[in-house]
């Protein structure tokens, strides 16, 4: 029988590309997931997608590897970092997030002994002014983490797989083929992935319990409704049971 998982068998993944994230946002990011990393011994493996500089440069001490590319896709960076992970378990993440030591403690608790499963933890809003606070230091996002959670809420309306937390053992990331660099209709790659996750495991686990804290984001627009188009292929799925029908090329 398999041993339980281990916080050091968790890699947690994140990425960025010169332009493609707020400045200050990541800072906070890495500051959370470096001391979450080093309290519970879970990994970070950041992607920095073709910056130039690199990133490193700007960012010293953060686990960074350092991918060459001539443009921006984030689905592209998940799957480069899916070929570096050397842990089972890996957790994909975005740079306007903070992670906390309670966050991989009941990731861990809620996956067990999983090999067939994927994970999708929603995110809870950090407002506008709370996030204010956190980046010009009057709130120290590791320090008074009971504080975020406590004022922070969780997000509202149709709950669909998106980006924040997103985990699965890197085998069967791998099997589904990691995430659709050439996904420009509606449905989201994560989405996708989710959902061809899914279609192979049948086992899928949503929860707000996992404490995903995502900081207000001011480049943040409105996008596009994908509720609708997820729908109509999971009612596909489900009467015909071919995986094919989950394809958002067949929407």
């Amino acid at each position: 029988m398999k041993a339980y998982y281990r916080p050091s068998d968790l890699t947690i993944v994140s990425a960025a590309r010169e332009g493609s994230f707020d400045p200050e946002l990541l800072a906070v990011h890495l500051k959370t997931v470096g001391r979450t990393a080093k309290e519970t011994g879970v990994k970070h493996l950041f992607v920095d997608l073709g910056s130039d500089p690199p990133l490193a440069d700007v960012y010293p001490g953060s686990s960074m590897v350092h991918v060459e590319s001539d443009y921006w896709s984030e689905a592209k960076a998940k799957n480069a970092a899916i070929d570096r992970v050397d842990t089972p378990l890996v957790a994909f993440t975005t740079t306007d997030t903070m992670v906390y030591p309670e966050t991989i403690q009941m990731t861990i608790e809620l996956v067990e002994t999983l090999v067939m499963f994927v994970l999708q933890g929603y995110c809870w809003e950090v407002p506008r002014d709370l996030t204010r606070r956190i980046l010009t230091g009057e709130c120290d996002p590791c320090r008074e983490s009971h504080v975020i959670k406590n004022l922070s809420v969780p997000r509202f309306g149709p709950q669909l797989p998106g980006p924040e937390w997103q985990v699965s053992t890197v085998e069967y990331a791998k099997k589904v083929g990691g995430f659709s660099e050439d996904m420009v209709r509606a449905g989201g790659f994560e989405i996708d992935f989710h959902d061809r996750m899914y279609a192979l495991t049948r086992r899928e686990i949503l929860t707000r319990d996992v404490p995903i804290m995502h900081l207000f984001n001011r480049s943040s627009g409105q996008t596009q409704d994908t509720s609708e188009p997820r729908r109509d292929r999971l009612m596909k799925f489900l009467h015909s049971g071919k995986a094919g029908d989950l394809d958002w090329r067949n929407t």
